[in-house]
């Protein structure tokens, strides 16, 4: 009975889980930003689910780009729209968890491709363990990076976690016990990291008058800064800014973000964001050090 009524629960999170994903891949492919799920600075799906870590080639993003590795950036996303989808995480996701799904219902008691009906729950186990594993890493990128933080990618996260306790739970008793002991502590171990992390996410410790002087006369000297919303650099820069940011002249390139001018970055020809052209004609590309910005300028640098 316990049993049954742990499985029921399993098989109402993987729907509750697709049908999450399922947010996730129109959050991903909207031709908008969406408000829905936007918190003030520190929760904004749009920048997480449209940034270049929102499909599998974002690792190679990662190593190529951000860690400054001498290897090609692999970019399959950039084909077509058929290529963004089947390397988008969210529709990945999705097919992950409904192939899960199948395993437990109309395949309980048949072979789904190579997956004999004895080995189903090892199966269902091994998965949710890959998917805990990569949401966590995408939660590194979310917090390092980006610099923000998607609440539904978070409540995957949850839902996947609850999903393995409850598929090892399932599993003989004498065998499971110290599994599942183990995969306890490694769950709350992992959400103490997650709360730590979120927690101390705090901006760079100046006083914001200043900021706000330096901002102003960043813009006063014909600075502009061209970027993305989904652009990790930028997110870095304004959370580097703070409120002090609205003084900021930005342009916003993507034709999909909030009040974009997307023709004037063509025109401009830029292709690297974010992308800080001064008064003189001159260009530093990403992300600039306050001292490097008043070397610029002339600026005051905020203490």
């Amino acid at each position: 009975m316990v049993k049954r009524g742990l499985s029921l629960t399993l098989n109402i999170l993987l729907i509750l889980g697709m049908l999450v994903s399922l947010f996730l891949v129109y959050e991903h492919f909207s031709p908008s930003v969406s408000k829905f799920c936007t918190f003030g600075n520190s929760f904004d799906c749009g920048i997480i689910n449209k940034s270049p870590y929102a499909n599998l080639d974002g690792i190679s993003y990662l190593l190529t780009i951000d860690f400054n590795l001498p290897i090609p950036l692999i970019d399959i996303s950039g084909i077509n729209l058929f290529f963004d989808a089947i390397t988008s995480n969210a529709f990945l996701g999705f097919l992950t968890l409904l192939f899960l799904f199948l395993l437990r219902t109309k395949f309980k008691n048949k072979k789904l491709l190579w997956i004999k009906p004895d080995k189903n729950e090892k199966w269902v186990t091994r998965l949710l363990i890959f998917g805990i594993i990569y949401g966590f890493y995408l939660f590194l990128i979310q917090h390092f990076i980006l610099k923000t933080y998607c609440i539904f990618c978070i409540a995957l996260d949850i839902i996947i976690l609850i999903s393995l306790i409850i598929s090892i739970k399932m599993k003989n008793e004498k065998k499971s016990k110290s599994k599942l002991g183990i995969v306890i502590v490694t769950i709350l171990a992992i959400a103490l990291v997650y709360i730590f992390l979120i927690k101390g996410n705090k901006k760079e410790n100046y006083s914001q008058n200043p900021i706000d002087n330096f901002a102003k006369c960043l813009t006063e000297k014909g600075t502009i800064m061209y970027g993305t919303f989904w652009c990790p650099h930028c997110a870095r820069i304004k959370k580097r800014f703070g409120e002090s940011f609205n003084y900021i002249n930005y342009i916003e390139c993507d034709p999909r973000g909030e009040n974009e001018q997307s023709d004037l970055c063509i025109s401009k020809s830029i292709d690297k964001y974010d992308t800080w052209e001064f008064a003189d004609g001159t260009r530093i590309v990403s992300e600039p050090t306050f001292e490097q910005l008043s070397e610029k300028t002339g600026c005051s640098i905020p203490k």
